[in-house]
């Protein structure tokens, strides 16, 4: 009983429970197994600063994406069901917001970076 009270009181104080790396570490990889693009999002995907000029090529988003899937042993979805779905994970993983754009004819995520 009392090693249960210096434990908790411990907890009080540092105000949260401790949590051990290989938790996080299998925590995360069960995010990742979960939702493969919320995983590629958190791994290679930086928000940036709304008012930021940083834009990324659509292609070069999904390339990443194609080159992280294999590596992670990933099945790759289609470039198109990867723009409509990566648009709407980002909403939900990312800080600031993305915006999709066309600038001189090039297709382009604003508000992002590639890690």
């Amino acid at each position: 009983m009392r090693a249960a009270v210096g434990g908790l009181q411990q907890v009080m104080r540092r105000g949260a429970f401790t949590i051990p790396a290989s938790v996080a570490d299998a925590s995360r990889k069960f995010k990742m197994e979960a939702d493969p693009l919320r995983g590629f999002i958190e791994e290679r995907v930086r928000s940036t600063h709304p008012n930021s000029p940083t834009k990324v090529a659509r292609t070069d988003v999904y390339m990443a994406y194609v080159t992280w899937a294999g590596l992670n042993g990933f099945q790759q979805m289609s470039a198109a069901r990867f723009y409509e779905q990566f648009s709407m994970a980002a909403v939900d993983a990312l800080p600031h917001p993305m915006t999709a754009v066309i600038i001189k004819g090039e297709r382009v995520f604003k508000g992002i970076a590639l890690r």
